[in-house]
């Protein structure tokens, strides 16, 4: 996931006329969001929407295997209210599609390679493979395991046109895990091994528009990233110096690794659930969203026992994780932001957006508080496209979501321009 275009240009547009003593103006697409305002001033949650209908089969869990057999788009990212992309594998062959008019009408990128479902299926992790990457309207990446080496395709023309490079990797049968790129410039991929290698971890910063990769270590001496054996993991820079890595393992620990030299040296330490969850375990984390000093990220807890259900909480930082505050929110545990099972789309620290009992809630304040969006529109289309593949806001009022039918076979593209209260198909 990455950090939305539009909000960062707001971010910093709202900043300098902070300055000038100017107002911020909204328009028909939205405000952007400003990640200083919403982090000074506390959320009111006054008529904020506590309770609401359960409905435990919405969002539907997605199968990797099966949305990759779907013969159908898996997934959008919008880079402006009018300009994405769309990808998925059709007739067993990866394709993918640019929209200039807010995804009313698709056009075909030409790839400079053909990558089957069978070549690249044994590259699946966390994330897909191939794993796409939009940076803005025209920056596009896409990197595909496939044997000893790691493909970069690269665009810097909105995919009229793409260059390749093909990396050695120091093992066979790797799987992606997370991807995190801040430009041309600086990169980071996160590969895991499968079958017998399945202890291995390969973490490599890219550079030089993913050109050249290097390998790096979040533990001194170990012969590959450093990880313990049974880790799952995501990396986040917020640039080319400070970065996160996050893992759990076995032994239900939350690791977290930092980085203050763009990833020569890490520093670790364990993360504290909250004392509510005594017992439990941390089962998976999510990628965080880091800007400036601010850090948020997701981690689902489980612990054994069948009355035992998945408790959800969100950690927060306001000081480069130097200090993190973790709180539960119930609201999260069954809910879905896209077909990796991200629980939330944060498109700051501060802002995020997800479909929990078949209605959309949102935060302004890093999850302290959330508001459920009463939106008939899209509950009554969650009936019938109850699979969640991707939530995607571009501004405070503009968002996309891309669901798909119980039985794989269907998606619909929704947009909203009024925070969620209302939804227009765009396509079906």
């Amino acid at each position: 996931m990455r950090l939305s275009r539009s909000f960062a240009t707001g971010m910093a547009l709202a900043i300098f006329m902070g300055a000038t003593g100017c107002g911020t103006a909204n328009n028909q697409t939205g405000a952007l969001v400003s990640k200083s305002m919403t982090s000074s001033k506390k959320t009111s949650t006054s008529g904020w929407m506590l309770h609401k209908p359960e409905h435990p089969g919405i969002p539907a869990t997605v199968r990797l295997n099966s949305l990759e057999r779907s013969n159908s788009w898996y997934t959008i990212d919008m880079a402006s209210n009018e300009i994405g992309y769309r990808w998925g594998f059709l007739n067993g062959h990866f394709a993918m599609e640019r929209t200039e008019d807010g995804g009313q009408n698709w056009n075909s990128v030409a790839l400079p390679m053909t990558l089957t479902l069978a070549q690249m299926t044994p590259g699946n992790g966390q994330l897909i493979n191939p794993n796409v990457q939009i940076l803005d309207e025209t920056t596009v990446y896409m990197f595909a395991v496939s044997g000893h080496q790691l493909i970069a395709l690269h665009s810097a023309d909105g995919g009229s046109h793409f260059s390749t490079k093909r990396l050695p990797l120091a093992t066979n049968g790797l799987r992606i895990e997370s991807v995190n790129l801040l430009g041309d410039t600086d990169g980071w991929i996160l590969l895991r091994g499968s079958g017998q290698d399945a202890a291995t971890h390969l973490l490599y910063h890219l550079t030089n528009a993913a050109t050249k990769a290097t390998s790096q270590h979040v533990t001194a001496g170990a012969t590959d990233a450093g990880l313990p054996a049974s880790a799952q993991a995501v990396v986040r820079f917020t640039n080319p110096k400070d970065g996160w890595l996050l893992a759990t393992a076995t032994d239900g620990k939350l690791r977290l690794y930092a980085t203050a030299d763009g990833g020569a040296t890490w520093r670790m330490r364990n993360l504290a659930a909250p004392s509510e969850l005594d017992g439990y375990k941390a089962a998976r984390v999510y990628t965080p969203v880091i800007l400036e000093q601010e850090g948020t990220f997701v981690v689902r807890y489980t612990r054994t026992g069948a009355q035992s259900p998945v408790k959800t909480v969100v950690f927060r930082s306001r000081d480069r994780g130097v200090h993190f505050t973790g709180q539960i929110v119930n609201e999260l545990n069954d809910a879905m932001a896209d077909y990796t099972g991200q629980p939330v789309f944060f498109a700051t620290p501060d802002y995020g957006w997800s479909i929990s009992d078949a209605r959309l809630v949102m935060t302004r304040d890093s999850g302290t508080s959330w508001k459920t969006i009463h939106a008939p529109g899209l509950e009554t289309t969650l009936h019938s496209y109850p699979r969640v593949l991707a939530l995607d806001f571009v501004s405070d009022l503009s968002g996309f979501v891309l669901l798909q039918s119980q039985d794989y076979r269907k998606t619909q593209l929704l947009h909203t321009d009024d925070e969620g209260s209302s939804w227009s198909v765009v396509q079906s």
